[in-house]
């Protein structure tokens, strides 16, 4: 039985030393797809449960990111995400030779929670439009979640995003919805942010596993008059991103 166990922790090692030495040598490119599991259970003589427990311990490392449906995939270097106060995502993905592209996923009013009113200095039942994002890079989620804007203050906020969504432009970008309802230029107020467990909804827009934590960053924004415009709760793939402060 114990040599039964020292082998197969022999074997799941040596797969991930064997897939390792793939990436480092090129023939396994970053956000490449790896064989299927059977495939790589043949190639080694093991059984899936081995492959799996070499995977599983590949992902925790975040060398691989193993994707429901879709396969497993080697991990993209992060991005360096600098917060700036001007400096926004587009910029930062380009900056990155990444392509930047952001997904209008719902669009909706509601009375903002006690969290959004302090952020957003409103009244209690004070109305606000909930604008929800997904952001990718090379089509690779980043980031995912809802910003939230003063209905009293851009009540055509929402049609802006739906108008702009309809358009050519695949980036989506907030400064441009901004600008076209007066908003000549903002900047970042407040930056909160901490690590956390993924929400269910959250693994399946950002496509990551159970395991890994989201940093959620809660940014506020304001205008050149500084007044409050924006309230963001966005969680970003903590494997995906190295924010970057100052410097």
């Amino acid at each position: 039985m114990a040599k039964r166990t020292m082998e197969g922790i022999s074997m799941w090692r040596r797969i991930v030393d064997s897939i390792v030495d793939d990436i480092n040598r090129g023939a396994l490119a970053p956000g490449g797809r790896l064989p299927s599991a059977p495939a790589i259970a043949a190639r080694f003589g093991v059984n899936r449960l081995t492959v799996l427990r070499a995977l599983s311990h590949l992902e925790h490392e975040g060398v691989v990111s193993m994707e429901q449906g879709r396969g497993t995939f080697v991990s993209h270097d992060p991005i360096n995400y600098h917060f700036e106060n001007r400096k926004y995502f587009e910029e930062n993905i380009l900056e990155n030779r990444q392509k930047p592209s952001r997904r209008l996923i719902s669009i909706e009013q509601a009375d903002a929670s006690p969290p959004v009113c302090a952020a957003l200095g409103l009244r209690d039942g004070e109305r606000v439009v909930v604008v929800t994002t997904l952001s990718e890079a090379d089509g690779v989620p980043i980031s995912y979640g809802p910003s939230y804007f003063p209905e009293r203050l851009l009540p055509n906020i929402g049609k802006a995003f739906e108008k702009a969504a309809r358009g050519a432009d695949a980036i989506l970008s907030t400064s441009a919805v901004l600008k076209k309802l007066g908003v000549a230029d903002y900047h970042r107020k407040s930056i909160r942010m901490r690590s956390r467990p993924p929400t269910t909804i959250e693994v399946e827009r950002l496509k990551i596993p159970t395991t890994e934590h989201v940093l959620q960053t809660d940014v506020v924004n304001v205008d050149a008059e500084e007044r409050l415009i924006s309230f963001g709760q966005i969680a970003y793939a903590a494997s995906r991103v190295e924010f970057v402060f100052g410097g």
